[in-house]
């Protein structure tokens, strides 16, 4: 009898610490992906600020080149033949709180891509060229290609296309260190000088010519806004996704669906395509959406996206020819396209996490664009958090279905 007691009491013991082990494992598990969830906001917290001014140097057109020498790659375009010429110097790069100089602005994201890049600004300069030169066009431009601490000759390619147009043209932005594409974008939409910004990748991989049909939806967009000239235009490359299935491997279209049920849930049901880097900006969204942009590597665009589907921002979702360009830097084997899913769904939900908790908080923003603050456009919620930003946005919609 007292060995069959104490052998249950044995086993209970027993027990026990089994159970105390699994709450244990439990337990750190949980703190570890807690950790991993919020890794992209604490990195965000603790991310120094660049508060030294960017420059740019200055070129009058054809400064690079020799007497009788050929201007290709860069030949002379209608816009740099009207840039004012003058000695090559240094000076700062405008801010958003400047008036709009031209119409469109292109931010080029690049790290290491001295070999794809002059085929796409080539690409895209004869395009811009050919549509400014249309007589019903009011077409200006300039080019913003932003070095994101490459460590190849992508500052010189691209500084050699400034020399030869002009830097009224063809601006270097270069970043001391590698921020991301995201960090990127950000730092070339706030200097821009245009009424409208496109991020376009450097590889060339989203058709140039879905730029005007693009730019049209988007203005429609904005003429439909109730908050003045509030719009952003997003290429979607969503029509493409029955002729992927057909042809991708099984585990990447389940990646593929899964994902798309994620970003409806945890970001935005009203854009099917949240990754294309194809993606035109308003100047006063610019300020609402990257003056406060937190995430600067994989998830910059869901970020952006949700925070427009949180204020209500007008946006046109629009397709656009793509194709694959060989020498991605993220997806290289199978392994990556698993970690590169995980890593999304990963600032899907600290995204969704910290403005929700109210952690992040958006930008505020009137008819007339952001609050001002001391003169300059802030970049600090003024009174208005995310759970009022998120029924301003609703009643925008609502009011606009009516």
């Amino acid at each position: 009898m007292i060995s069959t007691v104490s052998s249950n009491l044995q086993a209970l013991c027993n027990h026990q610490g089994i159970g105390a082990y699994a709450v244990a494992l439990g337990g750190a598990v949980f703190v570890l992906g807690l950790a991993y969830v919020f890794q992209p906001a604490v990195a965000a917290w603790r991310r120094p600020r660049d508060r030294e001014p960017y420059t740019f140097t200055r070129y009058a057109p054809g400064s690079g080149l020799a007497p009788g020498t050929a201007s290709s790659p860069g030949r002379r375009t209608r816009a740099s033949a009207k840039a004012p010429t003058g000695e090559m110097k240094e000076e700062s790069f405008p801010t958003l709180a400047d008036a709009p100089e031209v119409l469109l602005s292109l931010v080029i994201p690049a790290y290491n891509e001295e070999i794809r890049l002059p085929v796409m600004l080539d690409t895209t300069l004869a395009y811009l060229e050919a549509w400014s030169q249309n007589p019903r066009s009011s077409l200006t431009y300039e080019l913003i290609v932003v070095d994101d601490g490459s460590t190849d000759a992508t500052v010189v390619v691209a500084s050699e296309y400034s020399r030869r147009l002009g830097s009224d043209v063809v601006r270097v932005l270069r970043l001391r260190k590698n921020r991301g594409k995201g960090g990127a974008i950000r730092e070339g939409m706030l200097h821009a000088r245009g009424r409208y910004a496109l991020m376009v990748d450097a590889d060339g991989a989203t058709d140039i010519t879905c730029l005007e049909r693009l730019l049209n939806a988007t203005q429609a967009a904005e003429q439909g806004s109730m908050e003045g000239s509030m719009a952003v235009g997003v290429g979607s490359r969503a029509h493409y996704e029955k002729d992927s299935v057909a042809t991708r491997a099984w585990y990447r279209t389940v990646l593929m669906k899964g994902l798309h049920l994620l970003v409806t849930v945890l970001i935005s049901g009203r854009i099917r395509d949240t990754q294309c880097g194809f993606k035109l900006f308003t100047r006063e969204a610019i300020k609402v959406c990257f003056t406060t942009l937190h995430l600067e590597r994989w998830g910059f665009d869901l970020e952006i996206v949700h925070v427009c589907d949180r204020l209500g921002v007008p946006m046109a979702e629009v397709p656009v020819r793509w194709q694959e360009v060989e020498g991605s830097k993220l997806i290289t084997n199978k392994l990556d396209v698993v970690l590169a899913s995980i890593g999304i769904f990963r600032d899907m939900l600290c995204v969704r996490i910290c403005y929700l908790l109210g952690l992040w908080r958006t930008a505020p923003y009137s008819r007339a664009g952001l609050w001002p603050e001391g003169g300059k456009f802030g970049t600090k919620d003024q009174g208005i958090d995310t759970s009022q930003a998120a029924r301003h946005g609703k009643g925008q919609r609502r009011r606009k279905a009516e």
